[in-house]
């Protein structure tokens, strides 16, 4: 049996957990920084915890890490446990800037440590059958992909006791999400703008992301606090169109004959069962570890785009 070592056995480490002892994988080992989190873990059937993950990784014979912190402190501990060689699903982002970004690479590189970057979205059911409706359609093409975003200060302040720096960072820690989307859809933005919308320049929670894709697709990234944790996302093609409000469900919206027809796409039931895309992300891990190989496509590498857009966003807010 596969045996695999979390790293923060919080929401996203337990949701991660869920998936992967579905799939016939062990959860062995967690470390915390909090006692009450481990006795969580060994309340759930782990078999060790741990408050020093290095200790837990000489300790145990992992086949895999699940990577699953705060945030602001991925790089960090990622960086420190890329040289023990064990392959690492890193729960996003790949770092707080773009430099992070790639000093992960070069040293996955420089170590051969497999590691994979956990963005579920891009592996939603709903999101991969509308891509492969679009592709599969002889001479569609994407016109425009607009989507709307939302944070909200206020309560990561308030009710999660983040402080001002990690707040700014939170396009880094969340926004990422629709950012990667932007990249699986459309893939490369030019003529990358970001603006503020309110006339308030001191809400730097209210701007929007434009650009072009390479087949000129007209992109926008809309983030406002107003929107209340509302994202959705409109994707127009020459021949129809498909609106994501909520992001798990889906109305595509035809015109035949002067009149709109509409059909809904249905996620598959391992997205219903869990949170959406963590099955299927979880059984490419399994695949690429299977054959000790990650896919550019799904490998670090592939979280370039959006570390990119993300950073574009922060430094034009934050300079």
């Amino acid at each position: 049996m596969i045996k695999v070592g979390v790293i923060g056995y919080g929401k996203m480490g337990k949701l991660h957990s869920q998936v992967f002892k579905k799939l016939g994988c062990e959860i062995y080992a967690t470390t915390n920084r909090s006692q009450k989190n481990n006795r969580i873990a060994l309340k759930d059937g782990v078999k060790k915890s741990y408050t020093d993950y290095h200790k837990m990784i000489n300790d145990c014979d992992l086949d895999f890490i699940i990577l699953s912190t705060p945030f602001w402190t991925n790089f960090n501990i990622c960086s420190d446990i890329i040289p023990y060689k064990i392959p690492i699903l890193l729960e996003k982002p790949t770092g707080t800037s773009v430099s992070e970004h790639h000093n992960l690479i070069e040293l996955s590189n420089e170590y051969q440590t497999l590691v994979f970057p956990a963005f579920n979205r891009r592996y939603y059911s709903i999101f991969r059958k509308v891509k492969k409706l679009i592709r599969e359609c002889k001479n569609e093409k994407i016109l425009s992909f607009r989507i709307e975003w939302s944070e909200q200060p206020d309560y990561l302040k308030e009710l999660k006791g983040y402080n001002n720096d990690q707040i700014k960072k939170m396009i880094y820690g969340n926004s990422i999400h629709g950012l990667d989307l932007i990249n699986f859809f459309i893939g490369d933005l030019n003529d990358l703008q970001v603006n503020f919308i309110s006339t308030n320049k001191k809400n730097k929670n209210e701007y929007i992301l434009s650009g072009r894709g390479n087949k000129n697709e007209l992109v926008s990234f809309y983030s406002s606090s107003v929107n209340y944790f509302s994202w959705t996302i409109a994707l127009t093609t020459n021949k129809r169109k498909f609106l994501f409000n909520p992001l798990e469900k889906c109305i595509e919206y035809k015109l035949i004959n002067n009149k709109v027809y509409t059909n809904e796409i249905f996620s598959e039931k391992y997205d219903q069962e869990f949170k959406t895309g963590l099955y299927k992300q979880a059984q490419q891990f399994l695949n690429c570890l299977s054959k000790n190989k990650i896919p550019k496509k799904m490998s670090l590498y592939s979280a370039t785009n959006a570390m990119n857009y993300a950073q574009k966003i922060y430094t034009t807010l934050y300079k």
